[in-house]
C-alpha cells in the first residue's frame, strides 16, 4: 500500500506515495498530505522538519484543539 513507512512519532505516521511524504494517523487515514521529499520525525514539542527541495528542510509543528 505504501512505498515506504517510518514509526509513529507525536501520535503520526509518515509514509511514502508515489515518492512523496506525508503522514497518516492511527486510525489509518491520511492528515498531512503526501507532498514532501523527506520528513523526519515529530519531537515533544509537536515539531518534525520536512523537506520540498532537495537538502532544504523547515519545521511543521502540530497544533491540537483545546479541549
Amino acid at each position: 500500500q505504501f512505498e515506504g513507512a517510518k514509526s509513529f512519532s507525536g501520535g503520526l505516521g509518515a509514509v511514502c506515495i508515489d515518492g512523496k511524504w506525508g503522514f497518516l494517523s492511527e486510525k489509518g487515514q491520511i492528515v498531512i498530505e503526501c507532498t514532501y521529499l523527506d520528513v523526519g520525525y515529530f519531537n515533544q514539542n509537536g515539531v518534525c522538519f520536512v523537506s520540498l527541495t532537495e537538502g532544504e528542510y523547515f519545521p511543521i509543528v502540530l497544533r491540537f484543539p483545546q479541549k
